[in-house]
């Protein structure tokens, strides 16, 4: 049976959601969010040098069509195993005039990298989705990185403690809670329940309520939690012996308040 993760965000940013309008906004929106990324790496990675990229977990490829408009990119590829967000990037990819980005729809496992790169990203908790798949996924995930890279090149991730959800979820056994969306956004409402697995690994479930017509689309998301300690330790097993870690990108509170970032040198 095919985990969870691996559909979870199967129709996610389907392009039959957006007029025209809708999507050059929602598109150049996404490129605002990715200014604290491209501040990040031009003070602790590179400023000035065209770098060979891999973003796993790419979603829409913004951060990788952000990394080529400020003249960061050499070559990129963005690995996304959601066929629809594949799509929709690779609308964005037109929209923008992209020349210098690949995206693949598929698992990041059955890639055959023909190069070795500068930096790899994965933002967006793309580990902790990655983790609970397989067994040894996450340990996997990190020597499949670290295998990839040029020597001395770099892994950027983004985490989460969930430690507000972990305490909450000691407290009463199911948490909900909803948040609501930018207007450039097809969809208002995220309506979320919450819990502990057998595995200890977070259960999420999100119905997503619909802007124009409130129709409801739900995924779940199962999501493995590290602390700073356990990460390190998973990636000096993994081969990285350089790991720093940042509580944000560019500015305080520019991520979620448990969000960290987790940069590593091979």
């Amino acid at each position: 049976m095919e985990h969870v993760n691996l559909s979870a965000y199967s129709n996610f940013e389907s392009i039959d959601n957006f007029s025209n309008e809708n999507f050059y906004s929602y598109c150049e929106h996404k490129l605002e969010t990715c200014n604290k990324h491209i501040d990040f790496i031009k003070k602790h990675i590179f400023s000035d040098k065209e770098m060979d990229v891999c973003e796993i977990g790419s979603g829409n490829s913004k951060l990788l069509y952000a990394l080529e408009k400020n003249m960061l990119i050499n070559t990129g590829i963005g690995i996304e195993i959601s066929e629809s967000r594949h799509k929709f990037a690779e609308q964005f990819k037109k929209y923008i005039k992209s020349t210098k980005v690949q995206n693949l729809n598929q698992n990041v496992f059955d890639v055959k990298f023909d190069k070795k790169y500068d930096l790899f990203i994965g933002v967006d908790i793309v580990l902790q989705l990655i983790a609970p798949i397989t067994k040894n996924a996450d340990i996997d995930f990190l020597k499949l990185i670290f295998d990839n890279l040029k020597e001395n090149g770099f892994l950027i991730l983004e985490l989460s403690s969930f430690d507000d959800i972990l305490e909450q979820v000691n407290l009463t056994p199911i948490v909900t809670n909803w948040v609501e969306f930018p207007i450039e956004d097809p969809f208002k409402y995220l309506l979320s329940k919450i819990y502990r697995d057998q595995n200890r690994d977070i259960y999420w479930s999100k119905k997503f309520i619909k802007r124009d017509d409130f129709t409801e689309h739900t995924n779940i998301n199962i999501l493995r939690p590290y602390t700073k300690e356990e990460i390190t330790f998973l990636l000096n097993k993994a081969g990285f012996q350089k790991v720093k870690i940042f509580d944000f990108w560019s500015q305080e509170n520019d991520c979620d308040k448990y969000e960290y970032i987790i940069l590593a040198q091979r």
